[in-house]
């Protein structure tokens, strides 16, 4: 096979091959964490880390839900409980998150980032007003789809005038 089209190839490839490799790393870190959790003799942290596994593990499978309903990987019925099946586990680590946050050492400057905070809604709020507004006025800039339409009709009405159809 020639370079250009093993680089052909790869590319009509591209989004299966960086699925399998996003997947890979999910299953690493699942394994890492499970041999973590093998590791603890407390059986109170054991179990709120095997919790914690199992939330990374659903929402994975939820996240591609459709890849494993589609490839006969999970029953209809079993895709169907995975939403209540995450709201159970969240439920169940409630009590343990400010000593998941502790333990993660998740700072405050990252749980009280602008973006977990509600900035960056009130900048797109922002960006969105200033867009409309500037529809409103004639300073908008016109767009090429209104042109285009513009344009269309234009000869539709020419066409129209002079008789010949289309």
């Amino acid at each position: 096979m020639s370079p250009a089209d093993a680089a052909a190839e790869v590319n009509k490839h591209q989004v299966e091959m960086l699925d399998a490799a996003r997947a890979h790393a999910d299953l690493v870190r699942w394994r890492a964490f499970t041999a973590g959790i093998e590791a603890l003799t407390d059986e109170g942290s054991r179990a709120v880390l095997t919790d914690v596994r199992d939330l990374f593990g659903l929402t994975a499978i939820n996240d591609d839900l459709a890849w494993f309903l589609l490839s006969g990987m999970i029953s209809t019925q079993r895709g169907r409980q995975i939403d209540n099946d995450l709201r159970r586990l969240l439920w169940r680590l409630r009590p343990h998150v400010l000593d998941l946050v502790a333990a993660f050492d998740v700072r405050p400057g990252h749980v009280r980032a602008p973006i977990a905070l509600g900035g960056e809604q009130e900048r797109q709020d922002e960006a969105a007003a200033y867009f409309r507004a500037q529809r409103a006025s004639s300073t908008a800039p016109v767009s090429e789809k209104t042109l285009r339409d513009q344009a269309k009709k234009a000869r539709r009405a020419a066409s129209a005038a002079s008789g010949g159809a289309r």
